[in-house]
């Protein structure tokens, strides 16, 4: 029997629901309900009352629940020992447009805290990281969320971490100042439309401003803003690292309150959330996400 399931039947019987618990726990309904049916046929008992609308735990599903807490509390004390030191190798897959920002600081920090832990590190577009994850290639993925990706998709845990703003880029000499009347006066620069970014920005362009035609495309977010300030043309970014914009002559003219907003996330399988060098990668990540801001 999975440790996960006596997780899970203390999520259950702490947030009251099945509904609830699978929420908390990013698993789908279904995949909680045979948990929790695999852990009655553990038993060979029910655990749980279905006479009624919903259904209700037993005296024995609490029971289990604490004995199981308590011995859970005291594997983690174990874990978290100074002696019991975090090795091995971790596979991260990371998006072109973070690594500059995030990558360099979190295998300093991660250095430091886990001396012993090894990071395997590849570079790719989101759903080609998406595709890696879920053929076990790498462990975890730092890339940006699809709007229409489902974030309980089986089996896969979303974890957000970072968000951007959408703006446009236009040269610094413009005497155009408003989104609309720059897009109307220069070439359209757009960022390459296979990947999350790009298909963002294209389908604000088109809804907001009637613009469905670009006059470049490329996958260089440097190279785009290096273009820009060369009088080439405008184009509707997310910085995620404001160090970009220090070193050409451009100005960034903020959108309307309606303009996209891009979410980056951490993905990973739900079957490695409990792997101590997974969690530890996932906890660096975090903290550099969350100084940086």
């Amino acid at each position: 029997m999975k440790i996960a399931a006596f997780r899970a039947l203390h999520t259950v019987i702490a947030t009251g629901s099945l509904a609830k618990a699978s929420q908390a726990l990013n698993l789908t309904p279904s995949a909680l309900s045979m948990q929790m049916k695999q852990l009655e046929d553990y038993m060979g008992t029910a655990l749980f009352d279905r006479s009624g609308q919903t259904i209700k735990p037993v005296p024995l599903a609490h029971e289990i629940a604490d004995i199981m807490e308590e011995a859970l509390d005291k594997v983690e004390a174990l874990r978290d020992r100074p002696d019991m030191r975090v090795q091995g190798t971790v596979g991260l897959g990371i998006v072109d447009t973070l690594l500059p920002l995030l990558l360099p600081r979190t295998l300093s920090t991660l250095q430091q805290r886990h001396p012993l832990l090894r990071v395997s590190v590849d570079r790719g577009k989101s759903r080609a990281l998406m595709q890696r994850i879920r053929s076990a290639d790498i462990d975890v993925a730092l890339l940006a969320l699809p709007p229409q990706e489902p974030q309980t998709a089986r089996g896969l845990v979303w974890l957000p971490l970072l968000q951007r703003d959408f703006v446009l880029v236009a040269p610094s000499a413009s005497k155009e100042k408003s989104a609309k009347a720059l897009l109307a006066q220069h070439r359209l620069i757009g960022y390459d439309r296979s990947t999350v970014t790009g298909q963002l920005a294209s389908r604000y362009l088109a809804d907001k401003y009637g613009l469905r035609k670009l006059d470049m495309e490329f996958d260089s977010i440097p190279a785009i803003i290096s273009m820009v300030g060369l009088g080439m043309g405008v184009a509707l970014l997310q910085i995620a690292d404001p160090r970009l914009l220090q070193a050409d002559d451009v100005q960034v003219v903020k959108l309307p309150a309606d303009a996209p907003r891009l979410q980056y996330a951490l993905l990973l399988r739900q079957a490695d959330q409990d792997k101590r060098n997974v969690q530890a990668l996932v906890q660096v990540l975090t903290d550099v996400a969350r100084d940086i801001g």
